[in-house]
């Protein structure tokens, strides 16, 4: 039911505001002015349409220690194929770390997967603020120690408040058939370091409250400079001073000069009350409350790569740091350098050659055998076949105890609609192959096309759509003309959408 596999066809890195940048250049000025037109006409949302709680697993690589101790805020997550992408190329690649370590990188040892309800601000979701992505979504926050590093989401943050963000991922360096995400979370003080910040936010709230109350009962100047470090004096009235002022506040609302005198509105961030590993929170979908999680399911990545079962002196290797020191096998005592590949005093869990490591399609990587461009575990080899690292994906999530969800649709949003306005970024163009959209990757909706229109589709940097797509809620029953194929013929694929193929009864997979 997936067409996208063993074909190389990736969507846009970030899914369009407006009409891809990826594809603008390709589209011709008539195509291209008419989808700019499509965008500009769906301004207006339907606002009932997005009263609507949607749930997604989101997968985090981090120290098993973490888990279920962090509280998940300020953070960047993955869907399962994005957070496989994030430990095969920035984790694990020895020739890029630092030699004597004694952890993978950022201590990372596990992968947790959490079950979110997801509700954006209303805002967020309307067109006419060029905010929403994917539907569903507002822009992606890249987070680095809890900071929001870059300074355009930080104004994002100030003026819309907490809000899932995602982002449409596609790397030279990891090829990949369908596409794969990463998300952000927005919580409290998004602009500090999650070591840094002096109080959590309900904490914030219970010191504010507190001294707004003292402060608010000394009328007199004299003693409300006794308070000093609770409240200051300020046009004839005595008010709380701000908790943390060093936290991102909210953006000023228009008439808020004539507001109570105080401290301003702080970002409170998005994540619910109550809502940290709580999946009986549903989310409001208000700026303070666009996210809850259940608890966390986690596996160990000792166990998912293969790493215990390698011998360490007549018996397995009970950790990483184990089979580095001490791993018995001379085939993995060795890694890349500039030269290529060279002894090593360690074991090595994988590496890959300098060639292919930022691109696998250049051509001084392309001229290596396969046998030369990788070493180390089994698990990680194989980093430029994107078949490949779709079965290291789906090893990973078959890893957790429940079974594995991430490769098919949500079981809680498939029936969820991605068209939420006619015309739209979901909405197909009469005749032509797109523009489809699916939540069969990951539940998010992607952008998608149907092959061997009569009027081709230009976008054809989108992946293929599901064959079963005009069964779903979004385009059965009529409300959109069918795609019309060039042909009848299985080989060229329309017809196996449409069920009008010239041989019957032929399922995709013998088309």
């Amino acid at each position: 039911q997936d067409p996208a596999k063993g074909r190389l066809k990736h969507g846009p890195t970030a899914l369009p505001r407006a009409p891809s940048m990826a594809v603008r250049g390709r589209l011709p000025p008539a195509l291209l002015a008419a989808a700019s037109a499509l965008f500009a006409a769906a301004a207006a949302v339907d606002g009932d349409n997005h009263n609507r709680v949607l749930e997604f697993d989101f997968y985090r690589a981090m120290p098993l220690t973490g888990i279920g101790t962090w509280v998940i805020q300020n953070f960047n997550l993955a869907s399962a194929a994005g957070v496989v992408k994030y430990v095969h190329t920035e984790v694990v690649a020895e020739h890029i770390l630092a030699p004597d370590r004694t952890s993978r990188k950022y201590g990372i040892d596990a992968v947790a997967r959490m079950r979110f309800k997801v509700r954006n601000p209303g805002p967020v979701l309307d067109r006419a603020n060029n905010m929403v992505n994917s539907v569903d979504f507002g822009p992606f926050v890249t987070y680095d120690s809890g900071v929001a590093t870059n300074p355009r989401t930080q104004e994002y943050i100030q003026e819309y408040g907490g809000y899932v963000g995602v982002q449409t991922q596609q790397d030279q360096r990891w090829p990949y058939n369908r596409p794969f995400f990463w998300f952000s979370v927005t919580g409290f003080c998004p602009n500090v370091r999650y070591d840094k910040i002096p109080l959590t936010r309900e904490k914030y709230l219970e010191v504010l409250a507190a001294r707004q109350a003292a402060c608010a009962n000394l009328t007199a100047q004299g003693a409300c400079r006794e308070r000093s470090a609770e409240c200051v004096f300020l046009k004839g009235a005595c008010v709380a001073l701000d908790p943390a002022p060093q936290c991102l506040n909210r953006t000023a609302a228009p008439g808020a000069a004539d507001a109570p005198l105080g401290p301003p509105e702080k970002v409170l961030g998005g994540m619910c009350p109550g809502g940290a590993g709580n999946a009986s929170v549903t989310p409001t979908g208000d700026p303070t409350c666009t996210y809850s999680y259940a608890a966390a399911e986690k596996v160990h990545l000792d166990d998912v790569v293969g790493l215990r079962g390698v011998d360490c002196g007549g018996r397995p290797c009970k950790s990483w740091l184990d089979f580095r020191l001490n791993c018995t096998d001379p085939a993995y005592k060795w890694k890349f350098g500039p030269r290529g590949k060279r002894p090593f005093k360690y074991c090595v869990e994988y590496d890959i050659h300098p060639a292919c490591q930022a691109d696998c399609d250049n051509a001084a990587c392309k001229a290596l055998p396969d046998a030369e461009k990788e070493l180390g575990l089994p698990y990680w080899r194989g980093i430029c076949s994107a078949r490949a690292n779709e079965i290291r994906t789906e090893a990973m999530d078959s890893s957790f105890k429940a079974a594995p969800r991430a490769l098919d649709v949500q079981q809680a949003s498939a029936q969820e609609t991605c068209v939420l306005e006619t015309p739209g970024m979901c909405a197909p163009a009469p005749g032509q192959g797109g523009n489809y959209c699916t939540r069969r990757w990951a539940g998010v909706c992607s952008n998608c096309y149907v092959p061997g229109t009569q009027r081709s589709w230009q976008a054809t940097n989108m992946p293929y759509c599901p064959y079963d797509l005009l069964k779903s809620n979004d385009y059965h029953g009529g409300r959109f003309p069918p795609p019309q194929c060039a042909s009848s013929k299985p080989a060229d694929l329309c017809c196996l959408y449409t069920g009008g193929g010239s041989v019957k009864g032929a399922s995709p997979e013998q088309a």
